[in-house]
């Protein structure tokens, strides 16, 4: 009887410790693209394995799997993407897989979701002002470069990551505080870029310059910043102007203007714009992943320092 009791006793003992040890390991993250990846890394910290399923250098635009990078998506337990625009190769993916996408966070409303004290009051819905509230629906995908949809995607991982692995809340909680004052402070230091709090200001000063950005994929990023509007060659990476065109865009150009480009090899119809009409190539990574960048934070102010020297006069 009481050999039986011990066994019963023992067999409870291993079962708790084989479930205590099992929620004590770290969860396999995956995020679609790299900036995901520094989005997530400023919640998770060092608590779970964060991995990227894009290479430096590939695009989202023109994805295609292979063998390894399907299997590294099988075996994460967490999915983290932009969405299915961007990336329908990910649209289709396995349903017993936890997800969560960028563009499903930002179609809520921010009177729907659960904000606590850790956030600022609402600001303006002037698109033109250095602010995180206030948002603009747009073709562009690229919803990352918008600190406002930015707030909300880190959010929405913080709240996803506490019911998947509820003893870490406080963790990410913290997380999440100091990453919102984070974003606080890049939307101050554009006003300190361009000496000027909103595009209006920045026109009507005489600060501004013409400069021309390769395709359609700043929308995001002029919302929350207040720098002159571009010149946009294209509206798809995967298209080129006509000569026609090339030849009227570069009529709203002058000499050394800057031509903002994305890549290491720029297309050729971009570099032959740019000879005839005597602009500045400019490079700007706008993935992060071929400049270095380690952080949310210097993804932007990179991009930040190249607006600011291309679009307003010094």
């Amino acid at each position: 009887m009481l050999f039986s009791m011990i066994v019963h006793i023992t067999r409870a003992l291993l079962l708790l410790l084989v479930a205590c040890t099992a929620t004590a390991q770290p969860l396999k993250i995956i995020a679609s693209i790299y900036p995901v990846k520094l989005i997530a890394q400023e919640i998770v910290g060092d608590r779970h394995s964060l991995e990227v399923l894009l290479s430096a250098g590939q695009s989202p635009h023109d994805f295609a799997f292979k063998v390894s990078e399907r299997r590294k998506l099988a075996q994460a337990d967490v999915l983290l993407w932009v969405g299915p625009d961007l990336e329908p190769y990910l649209a289709n993916i396995s349903e017993g897989q936890s997800t969560l996408a960028m563009a499903s966070t930002v179609s809520i409303a921010s009177s729907d979701l659960e904000l606590d004290d850790r956030e600022t009051k609402e600001g303006s819905a002037d698109a033109e002002g250095t602010h995180l509230h206030g948002h603009h629906h747009s073709q562009d995908q690229h919803l990352w470069l918008s600190l406002e949809d930015t707030r909300r995607f880190a959010l929405s991982i913080e709240q996803h990551l506490i019911q998947l692995d509820p003893e870490g809340e406080n963790t990410y909680r913290e997380n999440a505080r100091a990453f919102f004052n984070q974003l606080e402070q890049l939307a101050q230091l554009s006003q300190q870029l361009t000496g000027a709090a909103t595009r209006t200001e920045v026109s009507s000063a005489g600060l501004s310059r013409p400069y021309a950005v390769a395709h359609r994929a700043y929308d995001h990023f002029l919302e929350s910043f207040p720098f002159p509007e571009p010149v946009v060659l294209s509206n798809s990476p995967e298209l080129s102007p006509g000569a026609r065109s090339l030849w009227q865009i570069g009529k709203k150009l002058d000499d050394n203007s800057c031509l903002l480009v994305e890549g290491r090899n720029p297309q050729r119809w971009l570099t032959i714009f740019a000879e005839r009409n005597q602009l500045q190539t400019v490079p700007i990574d706008i993935m992060g992943d071929l400049s270095g960048v380690g952080t949310y934070t210097e993804l932007v102010t990179a991009m930040l320092e190249v607006f600011s020297r291309c679009s307003t006069l010094e």
